[in-house]
């Protein structure tokens, strides 16, 4: 099962992948490894996931996304947001949405953009728990 089918939220999504990724290299070394392995794979994993080389291809296969971020995509791609909108709105609509721009700061924000952002953050990481909602 894939790492985002595991989880309910993109982020939570991409801190098992990053883990799984992990797992996987630290694997890997220790196979192709020709001495015998005198640290833990704890260890191994650990320095895997500092290394640069790794980060860089996480963050890359798998990015840190904000709700920002997000709707900022959405407002740039024609096939995204038809997708997102199903048959919601028309053509002209997603027209118009795709002639202007995602709110630049939050203090620009009209109601609507506040709960699309506040879906958007969902999407990343949901509430969980009433703690969460103040």
């Amino acid at each position: 099962m894939s790492a985002r089918e595991a989880t309910r939220s993109y982020q939570a999504g991409r801190s098992r992948f990053r883990a799984k990724l992990a797992e996987l290299l630290a694997a890997r070394a220790i196979e192709q490894s020709r001495r015998p392995v005198v640290v833990s794979i704890t260890d191994i994993v650990t320095t895997v996931r500092k290394s640069r080389d790794y980060q860089r291809l996480a963050s890359k296969v798998w990015p840190h996304v904000t709700p920002e971020r997000l709707v900022r995509a959405l407002y740039r791609n024609r096939r995204r947001l038809k997708e997102a909108a199903a048959d919601l709105v028309s053509d002209e609509e997603i027209d118009l949405s795709l002639s202007s721009s995602a709110p630049a700061r939050r203090i620009d924000m009209s109601a609507t953009d506040v709960a699309l952002f506040d879906e958007a953050r969902w999407l990343i990481e949901p509430i969980t728990g009433p703690s969460d909602m103040w």
